[in-house]
């Protein structure tokens, strides 16, 4: 009895664990998704037309540490770096791009992303 106890018990902690990390994902993609919607994307030439304070510069990556699998596409890198630049206080970004390696560390695929973070006046 105490062995069917202890099954249920662990079933039913696992189960919680996952909604919890399930959940976690959502609400983390939600709000990426949210503040990238607030930054706009410029070409070089456009934003050296215009009032701008530079913020920096921004960066992602993401590292795939098996055989299987893929690496995410540049638009869903290219969403956390919006994301970034909003929580910059910058509503301009000018992508400077991304470059893919193979076998490098612990990973045996990664990709990088860069972009410049603006604040655009408006005024």
């Amino acid at each position: 009895m105490r062995y069917l106890v202890s099954i249920f018990t662990g079933l039913l902690l696992s189960g919680c664990t996952i909604n919890t990390n399930f959940g976690s994902y959502v609400a983390t993609k939600a709000n990426t998704e949210a503040r990238g919607n607030l930054v706009q994307v410029y070409s070089q030439d456009e934003i050296m037309r215009m009032q701008t304070t530079y913020l920096g510069l921004v960066e992602t990556e993401y590292c795939q540490e098996s055989r299987t699998g893929r690496l995410p596409p540049n638009t869903d890198l290219n969403r956390i770096l919006r994301a970034k630049v909003q929580k910059l206080g910058g509503n301009g970004i000018v992508y400077k791009g991304c470059q893919n390696a193979t076998m490098f560390g612990r990973c045996f695929a990664s990709v990088q992303c860069e972009a410049n973070a603006y604040s655009v006046d408006f005024n």
